[in-house]
Parts: structure tokens; sequence; C-alpha cells
């Protein structure tokens, strides 16, 4: 006997772009890890820079770094909250 392993999405529903077999899965989740390690890596190496640096001036510059990895960051998580599947879950279904 054999089973079909697939798993096919509700009807009316198309799975998100990445995602994988589970119709829950909304493909962010590599997204996210990947945006995550960026941005530490990219606040480090800002920090590093700073503590070479022997000017206080090149905290505007960490600064600006840090606010736009933080940008980043935020507009991934938001729109893993935007995915079908975490709508989904939020409404009960």
């Amino acid at each position: 006997m054999t089973h079909s392993s697939t798993v096919t999405p509700p009807a009316g529903r198309d799975p998100a772009p990445g995602a994988g077999d589970d119709p829950g899965d909304s493909g962010y989740g590599w997204v996210m890890f990947v945006t995550f390690m960026a941005a530490v890596l990219g606040i480090s190496f800002a920090v590093a820079v700073l503590a070479l640096a022997p000017s206080w001036w090149m905290l505007g510059g960490v600064y600006a770094v840090d606010l736009i990895v933080t940008a980043v960051v935020f507009k991934v998580v938001l729109g893993a909250f935007a995915a079908p599947a975490y709508r989904d879950l939020a409404a009960g279904e």
C-alpha cells in the first residue's frame, strides 16, 4: 500500500511563494533567520569599525547603520505577520 505524503491547500487558497509541503508554512522562517543573522553581523562590524576609529564622529555612521538594519528587520517581521498562514492562525482557521 502506498501513501501520498503531499498536502494540498484548502480550496480557494494558493500556498505562499516559497512555502513547503505544509500549507501553514509561509516560508518566512529562513528569511527571518538570514535577516537576523545579517543584522547581528552588520551591527558587530559597525561597532568593530567604531572601536578602531580614533574619532568620536564615527558614532554617527554606526547609528545610521543601526537604524537601517533595524528598519530592515522590522519590515521582515511585519511581512511575516502579514503572511497568509499567520492571518489564518489569528483568525482561528
